[in-house]
């Protein structure tokens, strides 16, 4: 399984760390930012968000509860609480089928431009 991590104004003596950090645990990162991708409802189950949700705390669930959910090609900030990232972005992603080929790379864009402008 292949993530796309993305990281905003890297100063260069962090880049040795990002390098050594980026094949393990997302979850460990000591960055500004991570983008945890999602279900709807900000409550999916799978290894990353698993692990974010494991190092961030109880205190990110409440948050996400009170954030009532998130639609295809949006995005949402909750701080990291626990984690050593600051911030979580939080995003949800189209499923792809071909039939809808053009909605689906709509709502992909959307995600990546939601994303960038919370960093911002």
């Amino acid at each position: 399984m292949c993530y796309l991590f993305i990281f905003w104004r890297v100063h260069p003596s962090c880049l040795e760390e990002i390098q050594e950090s980026s094949c393990g645990d997302i979850g460990l990162l000591n960055c500004t930012a991570i983008v945890n991708t999602s279900n709807e409802s900000l409550n999916d189950k799978n290894p990353v968000s698993d692990s974010i949700h494991r190092l961030a705390g109880a205190e990110l669930r409440d948050e996400l509860l009170k954030l009532k959910g998130c639609r295809t090609g949006e995005a949402k900030l909750t701080k990291g609480f626990n984690l050593a990232a600051r911030y979580i972005v939080h995003t949800v992603g189209p499923k792809y089928k071909s039939k809808y080929r053009t909605a689906a790379e709509s709502s992909l864009y959307s995600c990546y431009r939601n994303t960038l402008q919370l960093a911002a």
